[in-house]
């Protein structure tokens, strides 16, 4: 049902060159991607604006971690500048939708990430597929019915600090990151009869 995923790439371990480059990232350090749908038919604009200053947040709590936030073609930069003009020292490396210089397909922005942070987003299925570990974050009970959240598929969470506690846990443990694997392994086994 999905023939892009037909030899979709494995997890090399190592961010993207490109991406790190660009972004002056440290392929040593702890990569999380953040990758949501941007406010819109499931997300409110009230919740969208409680995720981003939630992860400005968390980065500035665990400043040892590289925040990379993909921007939807639905999301928009002022969302975040907004913010990050309150919160100057806030961690987050921002790549517009679109942006040149920066690789389009999603599988490689996941390369060498320890960590996907989004909503209902079927980037978490993709996630799953390339080995990384992911968290869904809802405050505002928008998004509870999607069936990788039902399932268990994802460590879901429903505040800020159950946030900062589970990102901390899944990068600087190797036990939590493969308890958060186990799960996504389960319900892709569930989801797909084998993959390529």
């Amino acid at each position: 049902g999905a023939p892009y995923l037909d030899g979709s790439p494995k997890q090399s371990g190592h961010i993207h060159e490109a991406i790190r480059q660009k972004l002056s990232l440290d392929d040593k350090k702890p990569y999380v991607l953040v990758a949501t749908s941007g406010p819109g038919n499931t997300i409110s604009h009230e919740h969208h604006a409680q995720i981003i200053e939630t992860l400005c947040h968390v980065s500035l709590k665990l400043p040892h971690v590289q925040f990379v936030v993909k921007l939807h073609r639905k999301d928009h930069l002022e969302y975040y500048q907004q913010v990050l003009t309150r919160l100057p020292d806030a961690k987050l490396h921002i790549v517009a939708y679109g942006a040149e210089g920066y690789p389009g397909d999603i599988f490689d922005l996941l390369q060498g990430s320890d960590l996907l942070l989004t909503g209902a987003s079927s980037v978490a299925v993709e996630a799953m597929l390339m080995d990384v570990p992911v968290i869904t974050m809802d405050f505002a009970d928008e998004i509870a019915a999607t069936d990788f959240i039902t399932q268990g598929a994802t460590t879901h969470v429903t505040t800020p600090k159950h946030l900062f506690e589970t990102v901390e846990a899944i990068v600087d443990s190797t036990e939590g990151a493969a308890s958060a694997r186990d799960r996504s392994q389960d319900y892709l086994h569930s989801m797909f009869h084998s993959h390529d």
